[in-house]
Parts: C-alpha cells; sequence; structure tokens
C-alpha cells in the first residue's frame, strides 16, 4: 500500500495539495521548508533540519515549480 497508486496520488505535489502549493508560492528552497513546517508542526525548523530538507528534499527535485521533495517532508 505504501507504494501504491493511491498513497502516491494522495501526497504527489500539485496545486491542490499544500506541499505543492507551499513549493510554488515560496521564493527560495528554506522558505518552503519554513513554512512547512509551520504548517505541520507548528514551529521553525533549526537552522540542521532548514538545511537538511532545502538541500536534499527540495532541490534534488530539480524543480522550482511544485518542489516535489516537500511531498516526502
Amino acid at each position: 500500500m505504501m507504494n501504491g497508486d493511491l498513497v502516491r496520488d494522495a501526497t504527489k505535489a500539485d496545486v491542490f495539495k499544500a506541499g505543492g502549493r507551499i513549493g510554488y508560492f515560496a521564493p527560495t528552497d528554506e522558505a518552503a521548508v519554513e513554512v512547512a513546517y509551520l504548517t505541520i508542526l507548528t514551529r521553525k525548523p533549526t537552522p540542521e533540519e532548514s538545511h537538511h530538507f532545502a538541500a536534499h528534499s527540495c532541490a534534488a527535485a530539480g524543480e522550482r515549480a511544485g518542489r516535489r521533495g516537500l511531498a516526502d517532508l
């Protein structure tokens, strides 16, 4: 189930889901990670967390529009 269509469709980064909206409108990867943390955990990320997720999850996707790595976060 974790690798199936149901989960993939529910977590894909598009403008109708939070991850896609955050990724599309955030000006930088660091800003996208901060907004995601504030939305999900109601706190700002530590500098280490921000750097880790901005460098690996967001930038690795290679797309500013959508930032597919936010779905993993």
